[in-house]
């Protein structure tokens, strides 16, 4: 719907030729290779318009880039979708060691739990951390009152977040690429020690050019894109049970190692932004 409203304010006569579900349909057939790829595009966009239509234009070009028109299928549209957390969400916090440390021990939790949604209770939703990192859209509200009942039966009410889809394809394609290569570095030092010159020569030579970062960091990279364009991120949805038990990350809002002992005089900060952080997120 988004991609379509913007395209009809370009091309005023394309309402007359398509309509909203026909608009998707010839973006799953002609710009993308099926329904997937584009579905990997409106997953890594966690609902914001602009990180959508930024997305899906660089997936688009691939068909006007001179000798290399193709479609974008589902290895190209997470591979765009990674790097493109990776070029404009990572760099705004990355001098903020106090909110990239809140950060890292979050997107952990969420590694331990396998669960990429996580919960703090209402007390937090003004934290000063949280919404700088659901500013930059590190992290997005998925449901502001998330209501519950505890053990004893008692109603809580939780803020619903998830972390940013692009981080995760991140650390797949990493963990994926890397198990991948070390893979291919075992088998080709099993060649090394065949009784055969030639063999052996070959499986020593790609052993030592697989350990080689500058062979193995691109290398990785596509194995792991690859990879995860055959297996997926995500696991199967979780109840709420699941979540309230295991998803709430209070504690690390409390227990941060970096933040100053309440004795010690502040230290002056260069703010990382000059927006109000008193107001309090919403879904988007």
């Amino acid at each position: 719907m988004v991609a379509y409203r913007h395209a009809r304010k370009a091309l005023p006569k394309l309402e007359q030729d398509f309509d909203v579900k026909e608009f998707e349909d010839y973006l799953c057939s002609e710009i993308f290779t099926d329904a997937r790829a584009y579905f990997e595009v409106v997953r890594a966009s966690e609902g914001n318009p602009r990180d959508f239509l930024k997305i899906l234009a660089l997936c688009c070009g691939n068909l006007i880039t001179p000798g290399k028109q193709r479609k974008a299928d589902s290895a190209r549209s997470i591979s765009i979708a990674a790097n493109y957390f990776a070029d404009t969400k990572a760099e705004p916090l990355e001098n903020d060691p106090q909110i990239m440390s809140l950060y890292e021990r979050i997107f952990k939790r969420v590694v331990r739990t396998k669960c990429k949604a996580f919960l703090t209770s209402k007390e937090f939703e003004r934290d000063p951390r949280m919404l700088e990192l659901w500013h930059y859209r590190f992290i997005h509200v998925v449901n502001s009152a998330f209501a519950t009942l505890d053990e004893n039966e008692n109603a809580q009410t939780y803020t619903v977040y998830s972390i940013d889809y692009g981080k995760l394809l991140t650390l797949k394609i990493d963990e994926q690429g890397d198990t991948l290569v070390n893979k291919a570095v075992e088998f080709f030092e099993a060649m090394a020690t065949l009784n055969n010159r030639i063999l052996g020569g070959i499986g020593n030579r790609l052993a030592d050019a697989l350990q080689n970062e500058t062979t193995r960091d691109p290398l990785r990279k596509i194995a792991g894109t690859f990879s995860v364009s055959l297996t997926g991120v995500e696991k199967e949805k979780l109840n709420s049970t699941f979540l309230t038990k295991n998803c709430v990350i209070d504690d690390l809002l409390i227990d941060d190692p970096l933040t100053e002992p309440a004795s010690e005089e502040p230290t002056s900060k260069k703010p990382t932004s000059k927006k109000p952080t008193s107001k309090k997120p919403t879904s988007r």
